[in-house]
């Protein structure tokens, strides 16, 4: 089960590159480093399973969020 992930309050236009590592460091290559660490267990027993938990911040937005920020209606 890979559950980590992290977020760092920020307006997007406050926001840098330094930032968007931090975040894709966690939340993107923890992903990626679970997979390749177990994949070669299961390949070899032909079964498991991954388990990734993502939070309700990927699929709804709010506002003052570095990666995620709705637009005003007019």
């Amino acid at each position: 089960m890979n559950n980590a992930g992290t977020d760092r309050f920020s307006f997007f236009v406050n926001s840098d590159e330094e930032l968007w590592d931090f975040v894709l460091a966690v939340n993107l290559r923890g992903v990626l480093a679970v997979t390749h660490a177990v994949l070669p267990q299961m390949q070899e027993r032909r079964t498991g399973a991954i388990v990734n938990v993502a939070s309700e911040a990927g699929r709804v937005a709010r506002r003052a969020r570095s990666c995620i920020r709705p637009r005003r209606p007019a």
